[in-house]
């Protein structure tokens, strides 16, 4: 957790009716008031930038399906995005896909008004799993056990994410996991030392982030979060 009267002041990145793609940028305070870290993306927007599709969000799954061999997909999301494609800011489509019988999930970005079909981002969501040792109830009264998380709580290798950032109070920086096959791994050596605590403490507090959102208590509620995509089915994700 962050130290007694810690202050954070966080902002998003947007223009032309859609947000930035990972336009997040944060500040943390200390007790005193003085600047302890800056952290997220920055996307300058010089100039004007498009805000009407040419194509539309049907023809971007298309490109999508084309770029991922044409297997049989099923649509997740949709939504209009300004992908930073440096120097400048592009209108694309982000789509998630789901391969059949569960093979892979893929997030691709798809141009949708400059270079219409172009894809601008795909990336596997599957290959960035995360999975992590926990206790369901007190540690008094069960064994630790491994479950995997959702990929969006978590951003790299560090307990830091869309929901909560996690640390010892005097600690500068979040825990770090370890690399595994599939992404990343937290698992302490110490079933019940201080490294435990903090892992069960970034689980439990994502873990109400998504019950309070799938039951319509936003961010106009003090239920914040990096990043403002849909949060529906972030319940039914989760593995706790």
């Amino acid at each position: 957790a962050p130290a007694p009267a810690s202050r954070f002041v966080g902002w998003r990145s947007g223009g032309a009716k859609s947000p930035v793609f990972e336009g997040y940028r944060g500040l943390r305070f200390d007790a005193d008031g003085q600047l302890e870290e800056i952290f997220g993306d920055h996307a300058p927007m010089p100039g004007e930038v498009t805000a009407e599709p040419a194509i539309t969000k049907e023809e971007a799954f298309a490109a999508a399906f084309a770029h991922v061999a044409a297997l049989p997909l099923k649509r997740r999301c949709a939504r209009l995005v300004l992908f930073y494609h440096h120097p400048r800011l592009r209108l694309g489509w982000d789509l998630e896909l789901s391969l059949a019988r569960g093979e892979d999930q893929i997030q691709v970005i798809v141009d949708a008004a400059e270079n219409p079909g172009e894809i601008l981002y795909c990336r596997s969501l599957l290959a960035t799993a995360v999975h992590a040792w926990v206790y369901r109830t007190n540690p008094g009264e069960s064994e630790r056990v491994e479950i995997e998380w959702p990929r969006d709580w978590v951003d790299g290798d560090a307990l830091r994410g869309n929901n909560a950032r996690c640390h010892f109070a005097n600690a500068t920086s979040s825990l770090r996991g370890e690399p595994s096959a599939t992404g990343v791994r937290f698992a302490p050596a110490e079933p019940l030392g201080e490294e435990q605590w903090v892992v069960n403490a970034f689980g439990w507090a994502n873990e109400l982030h998504d019950f309070f959102a799938a039951r319509g208590f936003g961010e106009s509620e003090g239920n914040l979060q990096k990043r403002t995509a849909e949060k529906k089915a972030a319940a039914a994700t989760s593995s706790w």
